[in-house]
């Protein structure tokens, strides 16, 4: 899989450098259910020596090199990443400043919980991406897992609209950690 993935593969790259750890394959419980929204296909996998796995997903009919929309899925070991999703989401926030001169700085971290487990989410909007030359918009929700910290990225090539936002908002908010050892973090949904 190609590196061309812009502002996206230049904050995966920054927001984990000299981090190091076990493998990031889920522990043998502990699962994330991420639905692919229509119109999207897996384009790829890409495992670091770090034990960081990406996964990508784009458009049907788009290419690694010519994107308009992407999500990224980003599995860290918890050693490796940190145990904090806000504080590495305000990593990412002073890399996107820096790539991005017109980003407004800082951005609004929003932390919460999911099924149990510690979230935080922010957005990110760049008037002209370092990579692409095109605006771009990119929305980081972070899961902090028992073993793993994922960080879920919807990022694209324009603008987003505040439909789209919410759209986007709809969608890491489908994304689900879950793990049956403990009541606390259960998959089956309650009836």
């Amino acid at each position: 899989m190609s590196e061309k993935w812009g502002m996206l593969s230049m904050v995966l790259a920054l927001a984990l450098c000299g981090s190091a750890g076990p493998s990031a394959a889920q522990s043998q419980a502990e699962h994330l259910i991420a639905p692919t929204p229509e119109g999207f296909k897996f384009l790829g996998k890409d495992t670091r020596a770090d034990g960081a796995v990406t996964e990508i997903w784009q458009p049907i009919g788009q290419t690694d090199k010519n994107w308009t929309e992407q999500i990224a899925i980003r599995t860290m070991p918890n050693k490796a990443a940190g145990s904090d999703p806000v504080a590495l989401l305000q990593v990412i926030d002073k890399q996107m400043a820096t790539a991005c001169k017109d980003s407004p700085t800082p951005a609004r971290i929003l932390p919460g919980k999911s099924n149990g487990y510690g979230t935080a989410t922010m957005m990110t909007r760049c008037a002209q991406g370092p990579d692409s030359g095109k605006p771009e918009s990119a929305l980081f929700h972070v899961i902090k897992g028992t073993a793993n910290l994922y960080l879920v990225i919807r990022a694209a090539h324009f603008e987003a609209t505040g439909d789209q936002v919410k759209q986007w908002i709809r969608y890491v908010g489908s994304v689900r950690l879950c793990d049956d050892r403990t009541p606390d973090h259960p998959c089956s949904k309650p009836q």
